[in-house]
């Protein structure tokens, strides 16, 4: 039987997890999936809920796959529509119908990675939550958070590439003065209370395991990640047990066996939940701290073995 790495040519977290794969010893294949349709050919059927994926130098059989590691989802970039199109849709319903045991379950970060969702679910496990609203109504966030300021954040992601440049979207503080109706009105957004000051806490959850780390940057950025990185220090903490079982429940709900936290510790002690992402990134994490994260997350995958069977041997 063989371990699953799922993953895209450029993804150094799945490198992480090759690595440590081989450490071991764990039989293990690598797909790209960037490589689909061209460097990589899949046939499934339905029949037998059974699928081949065909490389160059491998030909993989769903049943002989144990457990599958999958970070992140990938969509198409092929300059035909209708190609980017059917690709997506194969891709995203092959992943739905492969039953191997997952880290992470590609419907479980689908769904974890909604933000509207994971606000809603956080608060309900015991998580301190900023006051937040979802939309492109001006009026409204007016009303919610008179006097201001507040927080303007991406429903999507921090980056967008626009004309074949890469931008980043961070988070703003703003006041309702600076609150532009139009411009609301045009893409719906995030609006947050302001909950800093406060230090930018790290936590990665790899099973039933806990990795907490603070981010301390010069005063001024709200967002960590716009300062620049040789100003940017991470330092091993550890976390209260409540808020320690707010994540695991949190994961748990959701289904997944990795997640990324970002919160926020008050002077007061009071740990509010920004937000989880199921497809964060590790390494560089990793790499200040020497927390053992990558053979926690292997550890994870490996128990994960023997679990529903992905089909039938060669049966497509």
């Amino acid at each position: 039987m063989t371990i699953l790495v799922l993953a895209v040519s450029n993804d150094l977290a799945a490198d992480l997890v090759v690595i440590e794969l081989r450490r071991r010893a764990v039989p293990y294949q690598r797909l790209n999936i960037n490589d689909f349709p061209f460097g990589l050919e899949i046939v499934y059927d339905p029949c037998s809920a059974s699928a081949i994926f065909k490389t160059e130098n491998c030909r993989l059989y769903s049943g002989d796959v144990s457990a599958a590691w999958c970070r992140r989802s990938w969509h198409s970039t092929h300059a035909d529509p209708y190609v980017r199109r059917e690709t997506d849709f194969f891709l995203q319903g092959l992943w739905h119908e492969m039953t191997w045991p997952w880290v992470n379950d590609p419907k479980a970060v689908e769904r974890a990675n909604n933000k509207l969702w994971q606000l809603g679910v956080a608060a309900k496990v015991g998580f301190d939550t900023p006051l937040t609203l979802f939309g492109n109504q001006a009026g409204a966030v007016f009303n919610k958070f008179n006097p201001g300021p507040l927080v303007a954040k991406t429903i999507g992601g921090a980056a967008i590439e626009r004309d074949g440049i890469r931008e980043h979207l961070f988070s703003q503080s703003i006041s309702l003065d600076e609150l532009d109706s139009a411009a609301v009105k045009a893409a719906p957004c995030i609006f947050q209370e302001q909950v800093k000051p406060g230090v930018d806490v790290r936590v990665t959850v790899a099973g039933e395991l806990i990795f907490a780390t603070d981010i301390a940057v010069p005063p001024g950025y709200l967002d960590w990640r716009a300062a620049p990185r040789e100003t940017v220090s991470y330092h091993p903490v550890d976390l209260p047990a409540e808020v320690k079982k707010c994540c695991l429940e949190l994961c748990r709900i959701a289904g997944l066996t990795y997640g990324a936290f970002d919160l926020v510790r008050q002077p007061s002690g009071r740990h509010v939940f920004l937000e989880v992402n199921a497809s964060g990134q590790w390494g560089w994490i990793e790499r200040a701290t020497s927390q053992r994260i990558t053979e926690a997350i292997v550890d994870a995958l490996v128990s994960h073995q023997g679990g529903q069977d992905g089909g039938e041997r060669g049966s497509t």
